[in-house]
């Protein structure tokens, strides 16, 4: 009988032990994920506060440039969307004004854009006498190429002729040749010949152009 009830203490001992065992786990468990939680707290409230700074300073930085108009070439069967100036990302979804401030139809207007197969690979294939059709504010300017050449990106005399030149009215185009990071440029000029609202225009030059470039 004192053997049995000594057993019998034994297994008690033991189970309250466990029991303690299992509870002090439990308490200590609890107070690391506490701790575990308290330190991701301020990581997290962290990266959230960087992600906000660089999403304004992102803002600051990029600019918005409109859509504001198109240049429709049918020899070469290119629609291409005009952004305000000549900087990524718009060069690459179109073409964009070299000179901002130049007015369509009364300055020599240098367009930009990268030889895309979309935009202007195709440029080297104009001729003399080839029109371009430039849409802005709801009026069409149309170009007759009467000069077609290539110039060196770093050839400050070529460049700067091709930008300065304002003795009349014209459309300056250009382009990468053979390429992309190639120093040649591809370089297509046309003299103002006709001007015309999109609304009185012929059907057929209506045509050329989207609703988005209007």
């Amino acid at each position: 009988m004192i053997e049995k009830n000594r057993l019998t203490k034994t297994k008690l001992i033991l189970i309250t032990l466990s029991l303690l065992g299992i509870v002090f786990s439990l308490i200590f468990f609890k107070k690391e994920t506490l701790q575990i939680r308290d330190r991701k707290i301020p990581v997290i409230e962290a990266l959230e506060k960087s992600e906000t700074i660089q999403e304004k300073q992102k803002k600051k930085i990029e600019p918005v440039y409109e859509l504001v108009g198109g240049l429709s070439i049918p020899k070469i069967n290119k629609q291409i969307k005009l952004y305000e100036e000549a900087i990524e990302p718009y060069i690459s979804m179109g073409a964009g004004y070299e000179i901002p401030d130049r007015i369509m139809g009364k300055d020599n207007v240098v367009l930009a854009g990268h030889d895309y197969p979309e935009l202007f690979e195709n440029l080297v294939q104009l001729e003399m006498g080839d029109k371009m059709f430039v849409l802005e504010n709801n009026q069409v300017f149309i170009f007759e190429v009467n000069s077609i050449f290539k110039a060196e990106e770093d050839n400050v005399h070529d460049l700067k002729q091709i930008r300065e030149n304002q003795k009349e009215p014209m459309l300056t185009v250009y382009t990468c040749f053979g390429g992309q990071n190639t120093p040649i440029r591809t370089v297509v000029q046309g003299v103002l010949k006709e001007e015309v609202s999109i609304e009185h225009s012929d059907k057929r030059i209506q045509q050329l152009f989207t609703t988005e470039h209007y």
